[in-house]
């Protein structure tokens, strides 16, 4: 009886460590949302060609490169986006992990905070997704694909062949697993 009591206890901390992370990040990317907003230009529809090589230009706040803001209307959905992936940084708000909006090959991972992307599991193919850069160029995507991917199939997750435009992924609740959106330019 008493191993069971240790054990709901250490639960129970885990779970209590888990919230005030979700409230940590909720609050540093509102407060990154904003300043990006007052440094970000004008919104103005991304068209025609765009170079593959360029590179995406860069805000810093607080210590952090961002490349932009991720929307999802249909999930209530909306964060500021670091320009590389680090652990420390997926404290604070979902990141690239590799990739462009330029090259038609971007991936941004988050942890599956309830304020960030544990969102994602409520997506349905059709969605819209939005991502605009800190120059203001929107650029919109539809959701064309939902899955799980196994921890280990890393090249899954950047699509070496090319299949999808954007891709936005995190744990499963377990943690045992990844849930992908892929995604196509409109």
């Amino acid at each position: 009886m008493a191993v069971g009591a240790v054990l709901i206890l250490v639960a129970a901390g885990q779970c209590a460590a888990y919230l005030w992370e979700d409230q940590q990040a909720q609050a540093a990317s509102e407060n990154a949302l904003s300043d990006l907003r007052d440094q970000m230009g004008p919104n103005k529809t991304a068209v025609g060609w765009m170079d593959p090589n360029r590179a995406m230009d860069e805000v810093e706040i607080d210590g952090i490169a961002y490349v932009g803001t991720i929307s999802i209307s249909s999930v209530d959905l909306d964060l500021p986006v670091a320009s590389a992936f680090s652990y420390d940084v997926i404290l604070t708000a979902p990141a690239r992990y590799s990739g462009s909006v330029y090259a038609d090959d971007m991936v941004i991972l988050a942890h599956s905070y309830a304020s960030h992307f544990a969102k994602l599991y409520n997506i349905a193919v059709g969605d819209e997704v939005v991502f605009t850069t800190v120059t203001g160029e929107m650029f919109s995507y539809v959701v064309t694909y939902c899955e799980t991917v196994e921890p280990t199939q890393v090249d899954e997750m950047i699509d070496p062949k090319g299949d999808w435009d954007l891709t936005l992924f995190t744990c499963t609740s377990s943690g045992s697993a990844r849930w992908a959106v892929r995604c196509d330019r409109k």
